[in-house]
């Protein structure tokens, strides 16, 4: 999904994020209990990535409603190394 994201419009990013959740729903519920007899989710970081991707969906193609915002950061990030560039030159 990650390789994609810059290629694919929201309406399809739901999508495969919706396929996702039905192909590893039962893998995402996993828990795994304790010494101490407490339980926990046993793939935390992978359940935060989902929750916080399903959460904020609305924020990530923000980009397609407006017309100046580009789909990548890429004309950022030459601007910042070209600034990284000059202060090692000047240290």
């Amino acid at each position: 999904m990650a390789k994609v994201l810059t290629h694919i419009t929201c309406t399809e990013f739901k999508i495969l994020l919706n396929d996702f959740e039905l192909e590893f729903k039962k893998f995402l519920n996993e828990k795994t209990i304790s010494e101490n007899g407490k339980s926990f989710y046993t793939h935390k970081r992978l359940r935060n990535a989902y929750f916080s991707l399903k959460r904020n969906l609305s924020l990530l193609f923000t980009y397609e409603n407006l017309d100046l915002v580009p789909n990548t950061n890429n004309s950022l990030e030459a601007n910042f190394n070209d600034l990284k560039t000059k202060l090692r030159n000047h240290r």
